[in-house]
């Protein structure tokens, strides 16, 4: 087994793709080259598994990611939304980047605003729950928990500097659809944040769509078999980043060797260790026996709203969880 750090700090997901590549070769040559080897990562480092299979595709027999920003850029511009919505929902002239007083004058008037800090909601704030949840993968069990657990973070991630390093500003929402319920049609709340949300473009040398940048795309092109985790309740990275990742495998016809899985809970990479161990064995045994492990339909708005989704793979209930309380009955 080999565990890569990086070099350097810092969202720098291409630095961490070339670390970990060289650590590979390092191990084979020091060591042995194995008869099958496993890439697995959490976070920026499901971010970077993702990027490895396409770069390296040789070099690795299965693939696990738990937590992963697997929509690569498509994170970012769901901070961004999130923070000027907020701000048109509570009447404030849309701020894009973030100024210097933005966290100590400007959030507090929204949380103000909307009732973000008395925990009762106007009708403003509970529009902002709304898109929230259909811009993070849509209706879906614990969300309610989640809005209250994460909102006040989703803030701090607004920035003055959208570079993440990158020669430019990264964040694009042309494409963003503000979405309040699960009906296309535009409401006229919806259309109202549509013409109120300013356009943001990403400057091209910035959103590289090809080969390893410093926050590379992930296309989706698989050739080994992926196994995904991800918890409902994460706003950090949220569920729709696998939504987004299994579109684009979908896209290139590869369905068959992507398997993702939904876990019942709110914290960022909250995986207890029996679904990480139970997922990794699955892994192997559908690399090693060809045997394809179940997964949950992600895709799916029906079955991802339904009350007892994720259950399956979720080990054991979480004590916040709806379900704890009749599962001890």
């Amino acid at each position: 087994m080999g565990a890569s750090s990086y070099s350097t700090n810092g969202y720098d997901v291409k630095q961490g793709v070339i670390d970990t590549h060289a650590l590979g070769k390092f191990f084979n040559g020091k060591i042995a080259k194995p008869k099958r080897t496993y890439i697995v990562g959490h976070s920026m480092g499901g971010h970077i598994t993702g990027v490895l299979i396409e770069q390296f595709r040789n070099e690795y027999d299965g693939a696990m990611t738990m937590c992963g920003v697997m929509g690569d850029n498509e994170l970012f511009d769901f901070f961004a939304d999130f923070n000027l919505a907020s701000q048109v929902l509570a009447g404030i002239d849309p701020i894009f980047p973030a100024g210097e007083n933005y966290q100590t004058t400007v959030v507090p008037k929204i949380k103000q605003a909307i009732g973000l800090n008395t925990g009762v909601l106007t009708s403003e704030g509970e529009m902002l729950q709304d898109l929230t949840m259909y811009l993070s993968g849509g209706e879906r069990p614990l969300f309610d928990l989640a809005f209250s657990s994460w909102n006040n973070f989703l803030f701090t991630l607004y920035r003055s500097d959208f570079s993440y390093g990158t020669p430019g500003n990264i964040i694009d929402n042309t494409d963003s659809i503000y979405q309040l319920d699960s009906n296309s049609e535009l409401s006229v709340e919806e259309m109202y944040l549509a013409e109120k949300i300013p356009e943001i473009t990403a400057d091209p040398q910035a959103r590289n769509k090809n080969g390893l940048s410093k926050i590379p795309r992930i296309s989706g092109e698989l050739h080994q078999p992926v196994l995904t985790l991800h918890t409902l309740g994460d706003l950090f990275v949220p569920f729709s980043m696998e939504q987004l990742y299994a579109e684009k495998v979908a896209a290139n016809g590869d369905s068959d060797l992507l398997v993702s899985r939904a876990v019942r809970a709110v914290g960022h990479c909250e995986f207890t260790p029996a679904e990480e161990t139970e997922a990794f064995a699955d892994l192997t045994d559908w690399v090693e026996n060809g045997i394809r492990p179940e997964g949950d339909a992600i895709l799916d708005p029906e079955v991802v709203s339904q009350a007892d989704f994720g259950i399956k793979f979720t080990n054991p209930i979480r004590m916040y969880d709806p379900l704890f309380s009749l599962n001890e009955e």
